[in-house]
């Protein structure tokens, strides 16, 4: 194989391998917006001001905001669950004890 061939084969094989990662990097994207609109759908309700930033954050998410976007949204979010924690907590979930009851 010449030279020239060499140096193109390999320029194609990175533009496929480059084309396979995009594409990866594209479907878990999908995966994560829709996550997003999700775990916001799943938040609301528990408080208004809490409600407000999930709102915020499921319009940016569903126009595909761009990182730095999300970024901000996310430490507002952050800093709105710290204050609404910090007031009200978010009851823990127990679950019942599978142990057998002592005869009596």
């Amino acid at each position: 194989m010449s030279e020239t061939s060499d140096w193109k084969q390999k320029y194609r094989d990175s533009l496929i391998e480059m084309e396979s990662e995009e594409a990866r990097w594209r479907q878990i994207e999908q995966v994560l917006r829709r996550l997003i609109g999700r775990l916001c759908a799943a938040g609301m309700g528990v408080n208004p001001q809490l409600d407000d930033e999930l709102m915020a954050l499921a319009a940016a998410n569903r126009r595909n905001a761009d990182a730095e976007e999300l970024a901000k949204l996310a430490d507002s979010l952050t800093t709105t669950v710290v204050a609404v924690d910090a007031v009200a907590p978010v009851p823990t979930i127990s679950f019942a004890t599978t142990d057998t009851p002592s005869p009596r």
